[in-house]
C-alpha cells in the first residue's frame, strides 16, 4: 500500500490495484479547485469527523460528502457545481464495496 494522499494505488487481496478513496476524491476536486482550496476543504471536513486520509474507507467517504459540499459551494463556480456534484456521486458509488 502506498500513500493515498499522493494519488497512488493500493493493493487489494484480489491483486487488483486502484486509488485509495482519499486520493480519488482529491483528484476529482483538483479538477475544480486549486490544491490549497482542495486541501483546506478536505482537511476541515475530515477534522470535523475525526478521519485521516490514510485510513479513509469508502463508507467514510460517503459520510464525508455532505461536509465537503458545504465548503465546495463557497469556492466552485455556480455553473460548475452540478457537474462536480454528479462526479462526486459517481465516485462515491464506484468506491462502494
Amino acid at each position: 500500500m502506498t500513500d493515498p494522499e499522493q494519488g497512488r494505488t493500493v493493493s487489494h487481496v484480489s491483486g487488483s490495484r486502484r486509488m485509495a478513496p482519499y486520493a480519488q476524491l482529491r483528484k476529482l476536486l483538483l479538477a475544480y479547485l486549486s490544491p490549497i482550496l482542495v486541501d483546506t476543504v478536505l482537511n476541515q471536513a475530515m477534522f470535523k469527523r475525526r478521519l485521516t486520509p490514510h485510513a479513509l474507507t469508502a463508507e467514510e467517504l460517503r459520510e464525508l460528502a455532505p461536509d465537503i459540499m458545504l465548503g465546495l459551494r463557497l469556492f466552485v463556480a455556480e455553473k460548475r457545481l452540478p457537474d462536480l456534484m454528479l462526479e462526486l456521486a459517481e465516485l462515491i458509488e464506484a468506491s462502494a464495496p
